[in-house]
């Protein structure tokens, strides 16, 4: 299985296509937006899209098949802001 680091994403072009935010490790916002209720699971996805619609999903899955990578999460806040992780793995 690969490790990505974000360094090797191409992250510009998925970053302008998104309504919501995109964090990588490297960004303010990163850790606290991958932190879980179970302190067990501590992942750390290569990178972190806030969607904020379904364009912003739509965008994500096709950055995610397109770099190998798997989409975890959807999980919507009280703000109706969507989650999705994007961790390394085997995208189909």
């Amino acid at each position: 299985m690969k490790t990505y680091k974000s360094a090797q994403l191409e992250t510009n072009d998925f970053r302008k296509a998104l309504s919501g935010d995109l964090l990588l490790p490297e960004d303010d916002g990163y850790h606290e937006a991958r932190s879980v209720w179970n302190g067990m699971i501590d992942r750390q996805p290569a990178v972190i899209a806030q969607c904020e619609g379904v364009e912003d999903v739509i965008a994500s899955v096709l950055f995610a098949k397109s770099n190998g990578l798997v989409t975890t999460g959807g999980i919507v806040s009280t703000t109706g802001v969507a989650g999705l992780t994007l961790e390394e793995g085997i995208g189909t």
